[in-house]
């Protein structure tokens, strides 16, 4: 049996949790008028044939305005990167907002994740309300949005490109700036991305000694600026989006007997047999399923395979 990943994503009360009971056929997820009920990623699963659908029911995403808020909008932006599929919910009997634009912006930020758009509410108005609607206002905003994410990413890397060049002495000037900030002075020459990286100076505060520094929006300084800190932490991650790549083509055998797996934790080897998760990419993403169980899965693989072709 075949299993995939699915994210349910949209700002606050489009109707996803609705949606996802509908979809499973069963409550496995609040539903409620008020925005923002769903308190953390709640899994359903709709079996057709041979083939599972998992669906992740995932708090709305909002720019968030308390610890609350942000707790749930992280949970929500994560499983973005870590899903076979993103569904995009779009509330039709409303006018497309900032905030679904907000939304389509981080999916973009997931990658290559398939995504589907999906019109929520439609049984709502007649079918000519439904036409007149799409017709109105298209998707071309989507189209729009896109655009200007791939702008101001390539405004965030020409401006990097730029700093990691822009040399810097120890003048008069630079000595005063970074005295006055607390740290330490130039013995010999630098760059603008090499005094951004020190915790006590950020982008902003470089502004009076960076003189061929270009007018750039906030969002695209402030991304520069962690981009540039971050830069170790970052490169460490895209190493382990690697790793899960390397993962997501480990395949398990479709009749793989989870009981035979020796040194399974309980909870491992019944959330496994419950998803029949098709490769170990999958299996790791489980919740319940722990790191020690994966190592354990893929040494089990690896003597099933030698096995297999002796």
């Amino acid at each position: 049996m075949k299993s995939g990943f699915v994210a349910m994503v949209g700002r606050p009360n489009v109707g996803k949790s609705t949606l996802t009971n509908r979809l499973c056929e069963e409550k496995v997820a609040i539903v409620s008028d008020k925005a923002g009920t769903t308190r953390d990623s709640i899994k359903g699963i709709l079996t057709k044939g041979e083939t599972q659908y998992v669906f992740i029911d995932t708090p709305g995403i909002h720019k968030p305005k308390h610890l609350l808020g942000e707790h749930m909008t992280g949970i929500a932006i994560r499983t973005l990167k870590e899903v076979d599929c993103i569904l995009f919910i779009l509330d039709g009997t409303q006018e497309i907002s900032t905030g679904d634009q907000f939304v389509m912006e981080r999916i973009l930020e997931a990658g290559n994740t398939p995504r589907i758009a999906v019109i929520n509410k439609s049984d709502l108005f007649s079918d000519e309300e439904y036409a007149a609607k799409f017709n109105e206002r298209g998707l071309g905003i989507y189209e729009e949005t896109y655009q200007a994410v791939l702008r101001k990413e390539e405004a965030i890397q020409k401006e990097i490109e730029r700093t990691e060049h822009a040399t810097i002495g120890g003048t008069p000037e630079v000595q005063k700036l970074l005295e006055e900030k607390g740290s330490t002075l130039l013995k010999s020459g630098t760059t603008i991305a090499e005094l951004i990286r020190r915790p006590e100076l950020n982008y902003e505060d470089l502004a009076p000694i960076d003189k061929e520094r270009p007018e750039l929006p906030w969002d695209v300084k402030q991304q520069v600026e962690i981009n540039l800190k971050y830069e170790g932490y970052i490169k460490r991650q895209l190493k382990q989006v690697e790793q899960f790549k390397k993962l997501e083509a480990k395949k398990i055998p479709e009749d793989l007997d989870y009981e035979k797996v020796g040194s399974l934790r309980i909870e491992a080897r019944q959330k496994l047999e419950e998803y029949r998760p098709i490769s170990i990419g999958q299996a790791s993403r489980i919740s319940g399923v722990s790191p020690a169980d994966i190592s354990v899965l893929l040494v089990y693989l690896e003597q099933y395979r030698r096995n297999s072709n002796s």
